[in-house]
C-alpha cells in the first residue's frame, strides 16, 4: 500500500526530467535547480517574442492602417495610443519582476551564466544554446541578443535543433544592422578560437 502512494509522486518526477533539457545527469540540487531554471528562461524567452512580435514596426503599421479602414484618423491614434499602454505596462510587469528577484535566485542564474560561459568556450552545442538564452534575457549577465543571435548561430551550425528554433524566433524581431553585426561576428568567430571570439 506505501508504495502504491508512492507511485504517482516517482512519475511525476521521472516525467519532469524526461521534459527539462539537462546537459548531463544531476546528483547535486544546485544542478537540478539550474536544469529547472533553463526550463523557465526558455519559456520567458518565447514569452517575449510572442508580445513583441505584435509590436514590430510592420505589425503595429497594419494595425494604424486597419483602424484607419474603421474609423479614421481618430481611431487610428486611439490604437496607437493603446500600443503604448500596453508596452508601457508590459515593461513595468518586467521591471518589478526583477526588482523583486531574491539575492539566492539572481546569484544561481551568475553561476549558471558562468558554467555555461566556461563549456561554451570549449565548443559544446547545449552549453552555446543556454548561454544564448541567458543574454536573450538579460539573466546572470547584460541583455544582449547580438551576443544570444551569434552563441545560437554557433550551437545550430553544431547540430542544436532548440537554437535554430530559437535562433528564427528571435531574428523576426531584429534589425537589420543588428543582424549584420551578429553575422560579422560569427565571420570572425570562424576564423578564431571560440574562446577568443566570445571575450
Amino acid at each position: 500500500m506505501k508504495y502504491l502512494l508512492l507511485l504517482p509522486l516517482k512519475l511525476y518526477v521521472f516525467v519532469t526530467f524526461l521534459t527539462l533539457p539537462s546537459v548531463a545527469y544531476t546528483s547535486s540540487l544546485d544542478e537540478m535547480l539550474m536544469e529547472m531554471e533553463i526550463h523557465m528562461l526558455a519559456s520567458e524567452f518565447e514569452t517575449d517574442i510572442a508580445f513583441e512580435k505584435r509590436f514590430t514596426p510592420d505589425a503595429r503599421r497594419l494595425r494604424d492602417l486597419e483602424n484607419f479602414r474603421r474609423g479614421g484618423t481618430g481611431a487610428m491614434r486611439k490604437g496607437q495610443a493603446k500600443d503604448e499602454q500596453r508596452i508601457a505596462n508590459y515593461k513595468k510587469r518586467k521591471r518589478n519582476k526583477l526588482a523583486n528577484l531574491d539575492p539566492e535566485k539572481r546569484m544561481l542564474q551568475f553561476k549558471m551564466a558562468k558554467k555555461y560561459r566556461a563549456d561554451a568556450d570549449k565548443g559544446n552545442a547545449l552549453a552555446l544554446s543556454f548561454l544564448g538564452l541567458h543574454y536573450a534575457t538579460g539573466k546572470g549577465v547584460l541583455k544582449d541578443r547580438v551576443t544570444a543571435y551569434v552563441l545560437w548561430s554557433l550551437s545550430s551550425s553544431k547540430g542544436n535543433r532548440n537554437a535554430s528554433l530559437w535562433l528564427n524566433s528571435l531574428s523576426r524581431i531584429m534589425s537589420k544592422s543588428q543582424i549584420k553585426n551578429a553575422k560579422a561576428i560569427i565571420t570572425e568567430c570562424n576564423k578564431i578560437s571560440l574562446k577568443n571570439c566570445l571575450n
